[in-house]
């Protein structure tokens, strides 16, 4: 298996440093574990002869995504087909990448998916959630995809609030009872017409833009600067924005430790709505579990009593509401700064 590449991006991922073979950990951010990583051009075939312990296929209006996840002994191995191919082989010391070339790159699914799997094995619980920090404590917001939860909490860097991940959060249970979230990659991201309105230009079908220089002059007023604008990926809307972290100060890289939990619920109504109400027991502890990152992979990867056991220590020291808020974009101001206060209050 020779080494096609070496990738060691900068920038920790959910308290995960990504090291190239031979190469030692760097102080470049906050870390709580060290994952020897690599690209290589063959992987070992284990999965002929092995049905997947785990399946997922998501089907949108120009795409469809299919994950399989093989088990063999202590080595997991998972197979991408979306827009880009190819697998990630792991186990609970290190991680390996052979992907085909052209289309979305392994970059994509890592910062999602296997990086949540690899995360489940070291008891550290994923949550498809957008994390945002407040006077140096952490939230999660949650809710279902396609309903604003990125342009919410997007909203809410004009009220105080500053980013820490986008889509994804890992919940590391430290010292005792204390939880806290680590910063993702600094990446967003939003619907053309969210991305038109904070940052104010807007993708043709094929367009990738890197000089954002007419973007940053009119995201100024909202501190959102962006490096680099580009679709997700070629057959779905979505626009990824890298932040630049250098300007605007709106992406927290530190950890925080995790004050509460928003549930997001947003109503069709076209009168103002923002009511805040607390979830306790049952409730909170389905919501949560319904909104694995990795759906019910935890159950497949023999996790399920663990994870169970972890969720309800949660529910007994972070606290867990509900927002029920009115849709349009004229409501988000007003919404947004209901949520800071609350916030500041918990």
């Amino acid at each position: 298996m020779d080494v096609m590449t070496q990738f060691s991006y900068l920038k920790p991922l959910h308290g995960v440093q990504l090291l190239a073979p031979n190469t030692a950990p760097q102080n470049i951010g906050e870390v709580r574990f060290h994952l020897p990583f690599a690209q290589i051009n063959t992987l070992p075939t284990f999965t002929a002869n092995n049905a997947p312990i785990w399946q997922l296929k998501d089907e949108g209006e120009r795409y469809t995504t299919e994950m399989n996840l093989y088990q063999h002994a202590n080595t997991y191995q998972l197979d991408v087909n979306c827009e880009g191919i190819g697998s990630f082989t792991f186990d609970k010391q290190a991680m390996q990448v052979c992907w085909q070339s052209g289309g979305t790159g392994f970059e994509h699914y890592i910062q999602s998916t296997a990086i949540a799997c690899w995360l489940e094995l070291q008891g550290v619980p994923c949550i498809h959630a957008n994390a945002m920090s407040l006077n140096g404590d952490a939230f999660l917001f949650i809710a279902p995809s396609r309903t604003g939860k990125s342009t919410l909490t997007t909203q809410l860097l004009e009220h105080g609030f500053k980013m820490m991940t986008d889509d994804m959060a890992a919940i590391h249970q430290s010292h005792g009872n204390e939880y806290r979230v680590y910063p993702s990659w600094p990446k967003i991201r939003l619907w053309p017409d969210s991305a038109e309105q904070f940052i104010g230009t807007k993708l043709d079908d094929t367009s990738s833009q890197s000089d954002n220089t007419a973007a940053n002059k009119h995201a100024s007023a909202s501190l959102l600067a962006i490096k680099e604008q580009k679709k997700v990926h070629e057959k779905f809307a979505k626009h990824e924005l890298e932040v630049d972290t250098l300007q605007g100060n709106v992406w927290n890289e530190s950890s925080a430790p995790l004050k509460a939990i928003y549930f997001l619920e947003r109503t069709q109504s076209n009168q103002y709505q923002c009511d805040i109400t607390s979830l306790t027991g049952t409730k909170a502890l389905f919501l949560l579990l319904q909104n694995s990152m990795l759906a019910d992979a935890y159950v497949s990867l023999g996790l399920e009593t663990q994870r169970l056991e972890w969720m309800s220590n949660l529910l007994q020291h972070i606290k867990i509401y509900k927002i029920t808020y009115s849709s349009g974009m004229q409501h988000l101001p007003q919404i947004s700064n209901n949520i800071k206060c609350h916030g500041l209050l918990v």
